[in-house]
Parts: structure tokens; sequence; C-alpha cells
């Protein structure tokens, strides 16, 4: 079975921890999504290059990291627990056969990957207490269902109540 995170060794006593849900394309085995090899490799599986930049920020800044095991097709960390698009049918364009389940596979999926990710993450919080959370994400320059829309965009920093941090980024 794929984990449904990886941990990325860092200082203990680090005021920043990193995280990344998109960082993998991985399927795990019994989980049969219906489409092309080729797709894992693209933008509708993963953030392109997040698990690379996050490992190289980690190792730099000496913190601790938890990235995505799974791929977004397989259950998207980045919902929440009750979104439509929580276990994607299509993407991009992309019809994910594999992702029409029941409410039964559907729950599966939530209890072996989508809680235990969310429950590390929480429980890295309450150890390390940061100062800092930076959720890393990449996106792709061009969408294929939308060849005419412009996403000219380089880096975004986005934050919630406290613009501190993003301020100086």
């Amino acid at each position: 079975m794929t984990e449904p995170w990886i941990d990325i060794a860092g200082d203990r006593d680090s005021r920043i921890l990193l995280i990344a849900d998109h960082a993998s394309c991985a399927v795990p085995d019994g989980i049969k999504l219906g489409i092309s090899r080729a797709l894992l490799a693209t933008h509708i599986a993963l953030d392109i290059g997040v698990a690379e930049l996050g490992a190289q920020i980690c190792g730099a800044l000496r913190c601790p990291g938890i990235f995505g095991g799974v791929s977004r097709l397989v259950i998207d960390y980045n919902r929440e627990v009750d979104a439509t698009h929580l276990v994607p049918q299509f993407s991009d364009g992309h019809a994910i056969p594999g992702n029409i389940i029941t409410e039964a596979e559907k729950q599966a999926r939530i209890t072996s990957f989508y809680h235990p990710y969310h429950a590390r993450i929480a429980d890295q919080v309450a150890t390390q207490k940061p100062k800092l959370l930076i959720s890393l994400h990449s996106f792709t320059p061009q969408l294929s269902s939308r060849p005419k829309e412009a996403r000219p965009w380089e880096v975004g920093i986005l934050y919630n109540q406290d613009d501190c941090a993003a301020r100086i980024a």
C-alpha cells in the first residue's frame, strides 16, 4: 500500500512546517483509475515539481515537511472531506473512469488516505507548534480544457488573517 504521507526530516525545534498536498502521483495497488500512465506525470495527477522544490526548501530552512503520498486523482487532500471533487471523476477535460465509485469505496479512500494525512499534519502542528505553515503548490500555465485562458502568474502568495509572512515573501 502507498502511504498517505511522506515525512521530510527537519529540525525538531524549527518554527516552520512545509506541507505539499499534491506532491505525489502514486496510485496504490488495488485502485485502478482507468487512465493512461502518461497522464499520471501531468498536472491532473500532481503539482509538478513540488516534491523536489519542497525537499530543497525543507533542506535549506532545516524545517520538517509533510508531503501527500498519493495522487490527487486518488483523493484530493486540498479539499474539504465533503467536497464534490474530493475523488475527481474529471480533471482538465480528462475522464477518470476509475473514480466513478460507490459511497463505500469513497469512504474507504477517506479512511485510508485523507484522514491519516490530515491527522499527521495536526499531530505535527500540535507537537512542533510552528509559527509559519507553508503549503506549497504549483500550477500549470495552460489548461487543456481552457486553451484561451491566460494563466500568467509565476508565483502566488496567499494568506489568511496575518499577512506578515506574505509581505516579507
